[in-house]
């Protein structure tokens, strides 16, 4: 047998004894309803694979889709014990302005996480531009970097290290 079955059986069973519920776990009357994830799937511009809970998704966003709020490039991943990877990019030009970011975080469970960022524009209101980092270890600690032209308060952030920053975020840009 090779090594790629071995992993792949090996991946297999551990889905089975650490993947669904020990005895005493659940208790339910009447209809269930299961929900199985697509082993591939095509939305907001990206490409997804989940096979046993492990998942990775990467695209395009709105390059593809011509909607600016699915963001720019981006590619991430994660696993069924909580484990999380992402990072992406983008910018848009129109309207005599022009924008743009970039960001990644990730989570290694249990309160462990970390995340970075920055952001920018410039046209006939000024130029603005952040940069964010952050990293928890059960306790968040913020470290943040405000370049503007304006008042702060354009860029106001309140999220713990590797969490989705509305601000930041490429793929919920405004």
């Amino acid at each position: 047998m090779s090594k790629f079955a071995y992993v792949m059986v090996l991946t297999y069973l551990f889905g089975l004894v650490y993947g669904r519920p020990t005895e005493g776990e659940v208790e339910a009357g009447g209809e269930a309803k299961v929900s199985i994830p697509k082993l591939i799937s095509f939305e907001n511009g990206g490409i997804g694979i989940n096979f046993l809970g492990f998942r990775a998704r990467a695209g395009l966003g709105g390059l593809l889709t011509g909607n600016a709020a699915d963001g720019g490039l981006f590619a991430e991943a994660g696993t069924p014990f909580g484990q999380n990877a992402r990072a992406g990019l983008g910018g848009n030009v129109g309207s005599g302005r022009s924008a743009g970011g970039l960001y990644a975080d990730a989570t290694a469970g249990g309160g462990v996480s970390a995340g970075a960022g920055l952001a920018g524009q410039t046209g006939p209101e000024g130029t603005y531009g952040k940069s964010y980092a952050g990293a928890s270890a059960g306790n968040t600690i913020y470290k943040e970097k405000v370049v503007s032209s304006q008042p702060a308060a354009q860029f106001h952030v309140e999220a713990p290290a590797g969490a989705s920053d509305p601000d930041f975020d490429i793929r919920s840009s405004k």
